[in-house]
């Protein structure tokens, strides 16, 4: 039987890895959050118990062991073939009722749970969306700043040739006047 404890552990590891991943699913915040609403401030194992599942499940455990291993001497002692088919379909259909109700007295509250996670996973995926979408746009941004800032270079190049230009024309010009004159 897996330990509360241990999926905890597990959990915090997942929303650490869905921190640490390149598109970072989850943000430092949510991290803290994450793992603030995992860990809590109790460490008290049947305390947790009590707030997940309103029942210490160690004493229904050990209650339901003890019952299995009386009716399993039942079983063995009664003799006939046909006495144990008997109860062993008793026994199914003991463990069948048993079942269903403990899916319908669970059934709403892990319906509303598994909606509230599904929740949950649709924002985190739509915020990285909105994040990949702003990375794009800054990635643009910084493309289109490029491109103008080499516009900008090669407008100030040419400004400062046809300026050269226009010197080396006045230059001739002047030499050819004072030669001439």
């Amino acid at each position: 039987m897996v330990e509360i404890d241990d999926l905890k552990n597990d959990l915090v590891d997942s929303c650490s890895l869905l921190n640490s991943r390149d598109d970072q699913i989850l943000n430092d915040v949510q991290l803290d959050n994450c793992r603030e609403a995992l860990l809590g401030n109790s460490n008290n194992k049947d305390e947790v118990e009590l707030k997940i599942f309103d029942e210490d499940r160690d004493t229904k455990i050990k209650e339901y062991y003890s019952y299995l291993k009386l009716l399993l001497v039942f079983i063995e002692s009664k003799r006939s073939d046909a006495d144990r088919k008997q109860i062993m379909n008793f026994v199914v259909t003991i463990k069948e009722q048993l079942d269903e109700t403990l899916i319908n007295r669970h059934k709403n509250k892990e319906s509303s749970q598994y909606n509230t996670l599904l929740d949950y996973y649709t924002k985190i995926d739509n915020n990285r969306i909105k994040d990949k979408d702003k990375q794009l746009s800054i990635n643009t941004l910084s493309e289109v700043e490029r491109i103008e800032l080499n516009k900008l270079v090669n407008s100030s190049y040419n400004v400062r040739l046809i300026i050269l230009i226009n010197f080396i024309i006045i230059f001739v010009i002047i030499l050819i006047i004072y030669i001439k004159f």
